[in-house]
């Protein structure tokens, strides 16, 4: 009885998005792909945080973050850091992402100033080689 019912909750599924206009099944994919990209990366910004409050002397890039459980790198790389002299830590995007992260980010930070594009003056260029959004942080 309970195949005959998971069926048709999948059939029921199927026919919904076959039904969908597929510029709202590229919206709910683009939505869905900028969600999993922010998610990781706060887990990267999470890992050079810990390598950065576990190394005080540390200044200059984080090569090996202290990656939380289960974090899975992106491939190719789409995340750098660098931690600066006086405790700050910034992460973020290296190059552009290929969808736009930005309100995500917000969304995670609680819309804190210190992340997505959020500089004082936006017309200069994010530090440190980040080409896209970043998330600032100081060192504990």
């Amino acid at each position: 009885m309970w195949i005959a019912i998971v069926f048709v909750m999948f059939a029921s599924v199927i026919g919904a998005l076959s039904t969908a206009p597929q510029a709202t099944l590229d919206s709910r994919l683009g939505e869905a792909r900028a969600t999993s990209l922010a998610a990781n990366l706060v887990a990267y910004r999470s890992g050079v945080i810990a390598y950065a409050n576990a190394h005080p002397e540390h200044v200059g890039m984080v090569t090996q973050p202290l990656y939380p459980t289960g974090y899975v790198p992106l491939d190719p790389p789409l995340w750098t850091n660098e931690v600066l002299a006086d405790g700050t830590i910034l992460v973020g995007a290296s190059s552009a992402p290929p969808v736009d992260i930005d309100d995500k980010i917000g969304k995670l930070s609680h819309h804190s100033a210190l992340a997505g594009r959020g500089r004082a003056d936006p017309s200069s260029e994010p530090p440190a080689g980040i080409r896209g959004p970043y998330w600032q942080a100081h060192r504990e």
